[in-house]
């Protein structure tokens, strides 16, 4: 039964065709892709959710915090205890914690409804009546009363969402990982992930492509909130991606319920139907399935007495922080940098994954299929790639546009803040809550809002916002370049975001190259037994020293980078205007300094991989060596036999059955000395 496609007894003959990895790897493939694209499309409306909810990126680390927090306590368990479990079954349950996470998702949109007042904060859907912004007293918000702001509740719902997105990916990453590669032979293993990595690789482009389109239409589909796309108060719909995620995912999760506990090892033959007699029959252990009983903490001691193992998972920890931090902030980046709508920004990035990734994970797979590399020169070539995108990274920080030329950003207060208030603007109690700019043609200058701009009245004239009694904006120089001043944010000319996106595409395509013979290392490093283990010990580290610092370190530079921040009840909430300058070097710097120390430990890594034998070669049932079955060796003694089966658990029988030299003089797939 465990060989057999189905459910309990549920296991019809026509079933039993779909029981192969090719099968598989095909229906874990579009799993990963929608996992992946649930990943990807909060950071494509990462920076919509700020604007709407008034979230800091401080808070987005928080939220993003519940990823680590859910793996840290399950995939050690998860690592351990999926040589017994189905991992089949573990990765239904994966999928339908994605499924609760995109629902859980979606409850703030139906709690708190679309943000219609946002939208008419300066009358920009109003009826056409002049609406008065000098005011001698303070206004306070409504809902400013309440003892718990929507962003903490906001903040509780997304975390919650982000708990079961965490496990799940626990949980595929490594039942999925390892179900396939203990399916396949070992000299199909690229080509098998590389065909994993590549469809897995359209989750990012469908995140930010869905994204792209979702944010097109207002938070509310039906309503009309009179503001452009490119306007800061323009909320897209955010929610509607999730709704759609959750459909797509509950299809997936049955098909991925009915493969086997086992599917068929290489060279052996799985009868088309169910066998007849007792159901509690089990069919008998072999070597090839016996797994050696060992102890948690002695598993754990031995995978870290193993150097390339160690050095390996400590470069995984520091590239997988740049990786997913540069991934995080990309769109948010060229959204502030270039100054483009969140909506085109998502756009942009998405095919540009898609085509560059696809490419290089394409000819990484097949270079290493067809010339079969050693371990060394496989870790060297990453090596090298890195170096590469080290150079990349320096480049990157002198490509920009220049920043906002705001009004009232000469001079700073004590505080920190930017005082906006200017004499022709003073004592009309302006406020930061809503970023409503006004671009002055005659010397190309910012104003924060009308109210800023000292304009005392703002009327909706059939579509077109009037301007009146506005004290801060020189008549003078507007009738000397006959250009009246108008809402939104000045024209840029910088067209550098194209030379950005052809370096992080060249980045993205040298990464690629190198993913899946950095998977396989990985895989080789350790014997066949310890993989689900290592993968385990990986992603629970990984929680700690990956998933928790990368949102904090990135989100503390967008904060630290910000100019004008969103006055929400008192308090600071999403930031308006950065200081572009001070986040390109920060940004690309911080990502910089980490990938160099990653460098380092990546070295002593290709210094002992020359340990790593048995790379592509697999052992066959009848004991014979696939590139020596011309030349069968003599038969083997009694004892040496005892220690070939002993072999075979480490991963070392190729060795054990093809030499004609004693077993004790054979290297296995790791030798620890």
């Amino acid at each position: 039964r465990d060989h057999l496609c189905g459910v309990g007894r549920f296991r019809p003959r026509l079933l039993q065709v779909f029981a192969k990895p090719q099968v598989f790897t095909l229906v874990y493939s579009v799993a990963l892709i929608l996992q992946n694209a649930q990943f990807y499309y909060f950071f494509a409306i990462m920076s919509t959710l700020q604007r709407r909810y008034g979230l800091s990126s401080w808070s987005v680390a928080v939220i993003l915090f519940a990823d680590s927090a859910s793996p840290f306590f399950i995939s050690f368990a998860v690592g351990h205890y999926s040589r017994t479990v189905s991992k089949p079954l573990l990765l239904f349950w994966g999928v339908l914690s994605l499924t609760i996470s995109c629902c859980v998702s979606v409850v703030p949109y139906v709690i708190y409804g679309p943000g219609l007042a946002e939208a008419n904060s300066y009358g920009g859907a109003s009826d056409g009546m002049p609406q008065d912004l000098c005011r001698s007293t303070a206004v306070t918000p409504s809902g400013c009363d309440s003892w718990m702001s929507d962003s903490v509740v906001v903040s509780g719902v997304l975390f919650a969402a982000n708990c079961f997105y965490g496990a799940a990916y626990s949980v595929l990453y490594i039942a999925g990982s390892t179900y396939v590669d203990d399916s396949v032979k070992k000299k199909n293993s690229p080509l098998h992930f590389a065909f994993v990595a590549i469809l897995k690789l359209v989750g990012p482009t469908l995140g930010y492509s869905l994204g792209s389109l979702c944010l097109q239409y207002y938070e509310d589909p039906r309503y009309d909130p009179g503001v452009q796309k490119t306007d800061p108060r323009w909320v897209g719909a955010w929610w509607l991606g999730y709704a759609l995620l959750a459909v797509c995912l509950t299809a997936i999760a049955v098909p991925v319920l009915l493969f086997p506990k086992h599917l068929s090892p290489p060279g052996v033959r799985v009868p088309s139907k169910a066998p007849t007699g007792s159901s509690e029959q089990k069919p008998a252990e072999t070597s090839a399935t016996r797994i050696p009983e060992q102890s948690f903490w002695r598993a754990l001691r031995s995978l870290f007495r193993n150097p390339v193992y160690k050095y390996r998972l400590v470069y995984w920890l520091l590239a997988s922080n740049v990786t997913l931090g540069h991934g995080m902030m990309s769109s948010k980046y060229i959204e502030v940098q270039f100054r483009t709508s969140a909506s085109r920004a998502s756009f942009i990035i998405g095919p540009m994954l898609l085509v560059t990734n696809v490419l290089g994970l394409g000819m990484g797979g097949l270079a290493l299929n067809a010339f079969r590399p050693r371990a060394r020169l496989v870790t060297s070539y990453t090596t090298f790639c890195d170096v590469l995108k080290l150079a990349c990274l320096v480049l990157c920080m002198f490509i920009g546009c220049q920043g906002i030329n705001l009004v009232g950003l000469t001079a700073m207060s004590q505080d920190g803040r930017p005082p906006l208030e200017t004499a022709c603007s003073a004592g009309c109690n302006c406020t930061t809550r809503a970023f409503e700019p006004i671009c002055d043609p005659a010397d190309n200058s910012i104003h924060f809002s009308p109210c800023f701009a000292g304009c005392r009245t703002l009327q909706n004239k059939t579509g077109f916002m009037s301007l009146e009694d506005c004290s801060c904006l020189d008549g003078a120089k507007r009738e000397a370049v006959s250009e009246l001043p108008y809402l939104g944010l000045c024209e840029e000319q910088c067209q550098n975001v194209l030379f950005f996106i052809a370096l992080t595409s060249l980045m993205g395509f040298i990464t690629r190259t190198t993913t899946v013979g950095h998977t396989i290392v990985g895989l080789r490093t350790v014997a066949r037994h310890e993989k689900a283990m290592a993968l385990g010990v990986q992603e629970g580290l990984s929680s700690i020293f990956t998933y928790i610092p990368y949102p904090i370190l990135y989100g503390a530079i967008f904060d630290r980078s910000c100019l004008v921040w969103e006055d929400k009840c008192g308090q600071p909430g999403a930031c308006w205007v950065y200081d572009t300058e001070k986040l390109r070097y920060a940004y690309h710097g911080l990502s910089l300094g980490i990938l160099l120390l990653a460098v380092v430990f990546e070295v002593m890594m290709v210094y002992h991989s020359v340990r790593l034998r048995d790379f592509y070669d697999d052992a066959t049932p009848s004991g014979l060596c696939e590139r020596h079955k011309q030349q069968p060796p003599p038969p083997a003694t009694k004892d040496e036999t005892v220690r070939m089966l002993a072999a075979e658990d480490t991963g070392s029988l190729e060795k054990a059955s093809c030499s004609t030299t004693p077993l004790h003089s054979q290297a296995v797939v790791y030798s620890a000395g």
